[in-house]
């Protein structure tokens, strides 16, 4: 429960400037909100092998 309440403050009344969070400092903005539990939804988060997939040109 304090997971949650932890997440939920620091995604809505203590949210960074998103416009200014690359991904090395998102993972850790990530890491500092779980704290020891490692997990989210009962599983660990992990990095996929390509974070940044190519996005559709709409053709």
């Amino acid at each position: 429960m304090e997971l949650s309440r932890r997440l939920g403050r620091a995604q809505v009344t203590g949210a960074p400037d998103w416009s200014g969070v690359d991904g090395p400092a998102m993972a850790a903005w990530w890491r500092d909100q779980l704290g020891a539990s490692g997990g989210f939804g009962g599983l660990a988060l992990e990095r996929k092998s390509n974070p940044n997939p190519p996005v559709p040109d709409g053709r």
